[in-house]
């Protein structure tokens, strides 16, 4: 999540339930506890007494007395351990409000999933949106949390009732709470009945009051989750339904590992949602799999990425396969440098990642063959209202480019539409070329000595990307060689050194430490002693 923030842009980012994998901080605990429940769950069945949550009947029968020695220390048990997971479920989410505090310039919001307990009172209280609403650049937003399903392993007195469930459908709460507001896009965690909510061996199980207000309302989008393996996009009846299946890893019940990074961006103009992107999120690096653009009364689907498609169809591994391995000290010194920059990143920072974007998708169809990695201040989040960009221009798919950007006529135009586009809102410089036709070239052929591509493998390890599916293929290509991409970062390891200590890297980082310091941040002792090693002289 915290990479998610520094390395995307959006006014509102939405989780939708499930912030949580267990309430304990181990598997084995978790597991003990879900077993010792199991066996109350059972007792509490067979008894008919369902009108109380589990705790309040374990509860019970301690006081009558009626247990032999065995269940008596099995109760006393779960009793102890379902305040234990309270307080620990509390710390999570006070880890994650941290996170969330890091990003100033967006609103994050989120309601419980059937694996949380209720927000009210943790940390993301004030982001709860279970039964509250929230307007933000004209457009109403109401959230309903949990499901209508019992959660082994999480103590039910924590849960948030679900009540979006009656005889009819008009008097659950849920309905009558939506009745009330009037949304245009509901975010809920449990599906709407009969869209993206089968379960290969329970069938359709989704919220049919849900769906009612659907169908009979004039409602924008549908942003659920819960269902993790009928994910996707559909389009019923003039509402958007999105499922994008799970961002963090998880097990599947047929005991499979689903990777998880997976997550919508959604493009809402004048009311209506044009162009939503699926994208997945792999440590710090974010692949864009699918664009989804409304033709009519439809939307149309290109793939960019059809292995990460295709892997989460039939949920089997990609991005876990990938080798990992040490960077080299230089670049792990600045990449630590810069992500505690980021921290502190400034609106200003990201109003340029977005100028550039737009600029990139105005170029149309030339724009599949381009991309960027900025470096300088905008990378490192720190941009002001003065600060240029710089960046580095990579080109695919063009013949008549070689390795030297004087000699491609191509590269020259791109940079002066890309400035024509950005007209006086800020500056804009090209400081390197990569032609990532050659850099893939000398990948296949293992050609180490090639000078682009120890550039590119360098650019890759701490540049912010724009356009990276242009990039994408040409990095999971030398990703699937990590002997090559060590020895070409490796390679240029003196040339890192030199420029650390160049006056202009100095200046800047400087620079860097001044704003913060203006800002009233505290930089701790240690990282002051890491930008030093950088700049080789002291601050």
């Amino acid at each position: 999540i915290y990479h998610l923030l520094k390395e995307t842009v959006a006014d509102v980012y939405i989780m939708s339930g499930d912030i949580l994998d267990i309430p304990f901080y181990s598997l084995e605990q978790s597991m003990e506890y879900s077993d010792i429940q199991n066996i109350f769950h059972a007792m509490r069945r067979e008894s008919g007494s369902d009108g109380h949550n589990l705790e309040e009947y374990v509860e019970g029968l301690l006081r009558e007395g009626r247990l032999n020695d065995y269940l008596d220390r099995k109760a006393r048990y779960y009793l102890a351990e379902s305040v234990a997971a309270k307080e620990i479920m509390e710390k999570k989410y006070r880890i994650l409000e941290n996170i969330f505090s890091t990003e100033k310039n967006s609103k994050i919001v989120t309601i419980p999933g059937n694996y949380d307990m209720d927000l009210g009172g943790t940390a993301l209280s004030d982001r709860d949106l279970h039964m509250k609403t929230l307007r933000t650049e004209g457009v109403l937003f109401a959230g309903y949390g949990g499901a209508g399903v019992r959660t082994p392993g999480f103590p039910e007195s924590y849960l948030v009732p679900y009540r979006g469930t009656a005889k009819r459908d008009v008097d659950s709460e849920l309905y009558r709470f939506l009745e009330a507001e009037r949304p245009d896009i509901i975010v809920a965690h449990q599906p709407a009945h009969g869209v993206l909510d089968a379960i290969s061996y329970l069938g359709s199980w989704g919220s049919p009051a849900l769906r009612t207000y659907c169908d009979s309302h004039p409602v924008l989008a549908c942003l659920t989750g819960h269902v993790h393996e009928n994910w996707g996009l559909r389009f019923v009846e003039g509402t958007l339904y999105m499922n994008p299946s799970n961002f963090g890893e998880v097990m599947t019940p047929q005991g499979e590992i689903s990777e998880g990074g997976f997550f919508f961006e959604i493009h809402l103009e004048g009311g209506e949602m044009p162009v939503v992107l699926f994208k997945k999120i792999v440590e710090y690096r974010i692949y864009d799999i699918a664009e989804y653009v409304r033709k009519g009364d439809a939307y149309e689907e290109t793939v960019f990425d059809r292995s990460r498609y295709d892997a989460l169809r039939r949920i089997s591994v990609v991005d876990d396969n990938i080798e990992r391995y040490n960077q080299i000290p230089e670049l792990k010194v600045f990449r630590d440098i810069r992500n505690f920059f980021r921290i502190h990143q400034t609106k200003q920072t990201e109003e340029r990642i977005v100028n550039l974007e737009e600029a990139l998708a105005a170029l149309g169809n030339l724009a599949g063959h381009i991309a960027l990695d900025l470096v300088g201040s905008v990378n490192m989040g720190m941009a002001l209202d003065s600060s240029d960009v710089d960046a580095v221009l990579y080109l695919r798919g063009r013949e008549s480019c070689g390795e030297d950007y004087e000699s491609c006529d191509f590269a020259k135009v791109v940079e002066g539409r890309i400035r024509d586009y950005l007209s006086d809102r800020h500056g804009f410089q090209i400081i390197d070329f990569i032609n990532l036709d050659v850099v893939e070239e000398s990948i296949r052929r293992v050609r180490i000595d090639c000078d682009m591509t120890q550039r590119f493998s360098v650019y890759r390890s701490f540049c912010r990307p724009i356009n990276y599916r242009i990039v994408a293929p040409v990095e999971d290509l030398l990703n699937a060689n990590i002997a090559f991409r060590m020895q070409a970062e490796e390679n240029m390891r003196s040339y890192l050194r030199v420029l650390g200590s160049t006056w202009d890297i100095k200046k800047s980082f400087e620079k860097y430490v001044v704003r913060l310091r203006g800002m009233g941040v505290h930089i701790p002792e240690q990282m002051l002693k890491r930008i030093e090693t950088l700049l080789q002289k002291n601050l």
